[in-house]
This record gives C-alpha cells, sequence and structure tokens, in this order.
C-alpha cells in the first residue's frame, strides 16, 4: 500500500468517525429547556436519588430525572415505593403480598427496549391476577405500581400544579392522567420517552391536559 493510499485511507476514517460523533445525539429528558439542562447538570448526583427525594420536585423534573436514571436506580426507585406502601393501612394483606410479589420478582430487565416488544408472561399474570383476583382497576394500579408517587403526593401534585403546560411525555393513558380531571393527550413525544407503565419500565406517549 503506498504513502498515497494510507493517508487516504487514514483521512476517510477520520471523517466518517468524525461523522458517527456528530451524529450521536445526546438524549434529551424533558422538552423544558431549562429541566433539560439541570437533569444533564445533575445526572451523576441523581443517580443516588431516593423515592422521597424524587417526590419533592417539581412534576416535570421529576419524570425527566427518572429518565436520567441507569436501570438499577429506576428499580431502587420503584422498590423503595413499595416498601413505603407496606405502611399503607387502606391496603389489604393480599395486596400487600402482591406487590411484595412483584418486588421480589423485578429485575432491571424491565427497563430493556426488549420487553416492550415481548411482555415478560411472569408481569402479564402478575398484572391479571391484581385485576381479575383482587379486584384492581386500572386507576389503582397506576397509582401503586406505575408511579413513584403515592396517592396523596399526586392529588397533592395535580392540584398545585398545572401539569398539562408541560411539552414533556408524561402519560401512556389517561388512567396516569384523570386524577386531575384530565386525559391523555397522544401527540410527538420526542423525548426519552421511559417513565410510564409497570415500574415505569414502558413508554409514554402523551401529555396530560385537563378537559375543556
Amino acid at each position: 500500500m503506498t504513502k498515497f493510499v494510507k493517508l487516504t485511507v487514514l483521512m476517510l476514517a477520520g471523517i466518517i468517525s468524525i461523522y458517527l460523533t456528530a451524529c450521536k445525539k445526546e438524549p434529551v429528558y424533558s422538552c423544558n429547556e431549562d429541566v433539560n439542562n439541570y437533569v444533564m447538570k445533575t445526572m451523576s448526583y441523581n443517580q443516588s436519588i431516593s423515592r422521597d427525594s424524587l417526590a419533592k420536585l417539581g412534576l416535570d423534573t421529576q419524570i425527566a430525572v427518572f429518565r436520567s436514571l441507569l436501570p438499577v436506580n429506576k428499580l431502587r426507585v420503584f422498590k423503595e415505593k413499595v416498601d413505603l406502601l407496606m405502611t399503607d393501612d387502606s391496603l389489604s394483606t393480599d395486596d400487600k403480598n402482591h406487590l411484595k410479589a412483584l418486588k421480589n420478582y423485578a429485575t432491571e430487565a424491565i427497563y430493556d427496549d426488549a420487553a416492550d416488544e415481548a411482555p415478560d408472561p411472569y408481569l402479564v399474570s402478575w398484572q391479571g391476577t391484581a385485576y381479575n383476583t383482587l379486584g384492581w382497576d386500572s386507576l389503582k394500579m397506576y397509582y401503586l405500581v406505575e408511579t413513584w408517587l403515592t396517592l396523596k403526593e399526586l392529588r397533592g401534585y395535580y392540584n398545585l400544579e398545572i401539569y398539562y403546560s408541560s411539552n414533556s411525555c408524561v402519560c401512556n393513558s389517561r388512567f396516569a392522567c384523570n386524577l386531575g380531571f384530565s386525559d391523555c393527550n397522544e401527540g410527538n413525544c420526542s423525548v426519552t420517552k421511559d417513565g410510564c407503565g409497570l415500574f415505569g419500565g414502558n413508554p409514554c406517549k402523551g401529555t396530560c391536559a385537563y378537559f375543556n
């Protein structure tokens, strides 16, 4: 190989490397630029955030911070939520045992993209038991295992903040919104979409909007 050919190959390799680097876009965790910038700056610190600390942030910031967490930390946050639910006197013993079973079974695999294409049979069965045997409805499923917030926290936030004003993806069904008498308006969700569904392992597809 001549020097000219070698130089040409090296130049092409350099150009391709630059091109591929330029094409790699940083993940977007919120359509709110201020929130997204905050999350990007505090991402390392936030990896150790507790459920309680997460719940004290603004709603837009909460969902963005959650999306920035590593799978192991997303799972930890929801397991902390289950631990908190064990102190809820409004839940039956059967409810609590069912929640414990989910906590014991769940792994980081719940946040794999492949899980959206091929749902885990155990998790499908677990949800079926909750609906058909324990009598949960979709709203109860939502506030128990599809959000890190407690029912009391949810009601407080929906009353205090205009949740629907965000352009970020925050729901995958109206049950994620209707505590605030709002609906899930599907739209162009351009952010990293984790944070909805069982233990926040499913993509969100819309924003909450109040009924007119």
